[in-house]
C-alpha cells in the first residue's frame, strides 16, 4: 500500500498555524519575503480580509486600514517564526509555544 507511514512517537505529524492579524503584508517585493498571489479579497469596515495563494497553499490575512490589492495581483508576505503555532496532527495537542503553567 502506498501512502503516508503510520504515526510513530518518535515522529510525529505537526501542524503549523498562523493566526491571519500575524501575516505582514506587502504590496512591493523586499528580501526575506514570501511571494504570492491574491486569491480573495473581503472589506469589512476598518479591516480587510484576503486569501493569497502560496505555492498549494492558501493563506488567510487580516490586514486594518486600506488595502489597493486586488484578485490576481502579486503579495508579499512576512511570516514571523515567532507567530508560528504547532499542533500534534494525531494527538491534537499543542507542540509550541508551551502553555504557561499556572501560578
Amino acid at each position: 500500500m502506498i501512502g503516508p507511514a503510520p504515526l510513530s512517537p518518535f515522529k510525529p505529524e505537526v501542524i503549523a498555524a498562523i493566526r491571519p492579524e500575524d501575516i505582514r503584508l506587502f504590496k512591493e517585493a523586499e528580501r526575506d519575503l514570501l511571494s504570492g498571489e491574491v486569491y480573495s479579497v473581503l472589506s469589512a469596515g476598518a479591516e480587510v480580509f484576503l486569501q493569497v495563494r502560496l505555492g498549494a497553499l492558501l493563506l488567510s490575512i487580516r490586514a486594518v486600514g486600506e488595502i489597493s490589492l486586488e484578485v490576481g495581483d502579486p503579495a508579499y508576505l512576512q511570516i514571523s517564526a515567532d507567530s508560528m503555532i504547532f499542533y500534534d496532527r494525531e494527538r491534537g495537542i499543542l507542540l509550541y509555544p508551551p502553555l504557561e503553567a499556572p501560578r
